[in-house]
């Protein structure tokens, strides 16, 4: 019984100690190397954990903790990149939602026809142009409304974009700053889009 009580008090004093953004980085390391799993999850979220036991923990056996590593801003690129390789859509989506994923790896996702995964690609900060107007073409139009939308969106697919058949599409094309001031004036002035700036800015808070 007493045995007990004190592997108890072990696992739980290690998995607070591994939530705790203020320990150590060497500490957090060793928990990550523990044979509970709950400890390695708790590494895994710690905003503290430096970037090589990231880079060890995207390797884990316990996909949940993979996921946390995919969802972590302070995981490398490459692990990212790594983990962006799963069979897994929702490891994908993850991966496609954090801000840090490699632009090359992102090109990758939106060969998913997954819904979810294209449209966090499209919404994605770290997208290249290239991709971005390779989404601008996708049947989905509440994707090709994230590209209009997406800051780094080039002008030409932009101007593509004007030309959309779907009413939404233009109208976030209208007031995305990349787009040239003519067709942003155009798309303003076209009663048909029924362009309202306030509209735009009830978008972006989705």
């Amino acid at each position: 019984m007493k045995e007990n009580a004190t592997f108890n008090y072990l696992y739980y004093s290690y998995k607070n100690i591994a939530c705790d953004p203020d320990i150590p980085e060497e500490i957090l390391t060793e928990l990550a190397r523990d044979s509970d799993w709950e400890v390695r999850y708790a590494v895994a979220r710690n905003p503290n954990t430096p970037a090589d036991t990231l880079r060890e923990l995207a390797r884990d056996n316990i996909h949940v903790i993979q996921a946390i590593v995919a969802q972590n801003l302070h995981t490398p690129k490459e692990a990212l990149a790594e983990l962006a390789q799963s069979s897994e859509n929702s490891m994908q989506w993850l991966i496609a939602l954090n801000p840090h994923t490699p632009a090359n790896a992102l090109h990758k996702l939106v060969k998913n026809n997954t819904f979810i995964i294209r449209y966090a690609v499209a919404n994605n900060p770290n997208t290249s142009k290239e991709t971005l107007t390779e989404l601008a073409r996708d049947f989905e139009y509440s994707i090709r409304c994230a590209v209009a939308l997406n800051p780094h969106t080039p002008t030409g697919t932009l101007c593509e974009l004007a030309k959309d058949k779907n009413a939404d599409v233009q109208k976030i094309v209208a007031c995305n700053a990349n787009t040239p001031k003519k067709i942003s004036q155009e798309l303003l002035q076209d009663k048909s889009t029924e362009v309202r700036k306030e509209e735009i800015s009830d978008e972006r808070e989705r």
